[in-house]
C-alpha cells in the first residue's frame, strides 16, 4: 500500500499479533468499543473507496 508517496508494507511483522492480543485481553488489558471506533471508521472508509485525504485533513 503506497500512502502519501510512501510504501507500507503489512506483510512483516505481524506474526504473533492476535495471539498478543488476544493474551493482553485475557489478562485484562484489552480494547473497548470506544479505543476500536477509529479502527473499524477507517477500515470502512477504506473498503467504500472513501478519498481519506478529504476525510482526515477536516
Amino acid at each position: 500500500m503506497t500512502l502519501n508517496g510512501h510504501s507500507v508494507d503489512f506483510t512483516k511483522g505481524f506474526t504473533d499479533l492476535h495471539t498478543k492480543s488476544y493474551e493482553e485481553i485475557l489478562a485484562g488489558r484489552g480494547f473497548g468499543l470506544e479505543d476500536a471506533w477509529a479502527t473499524v471508521s477507517l477500515c470502512e472508509s477504506i473498503r467504500l473507496g472513501h478519498n481519506l485525504g478529504e476525510i482526515y485533513e477536516k
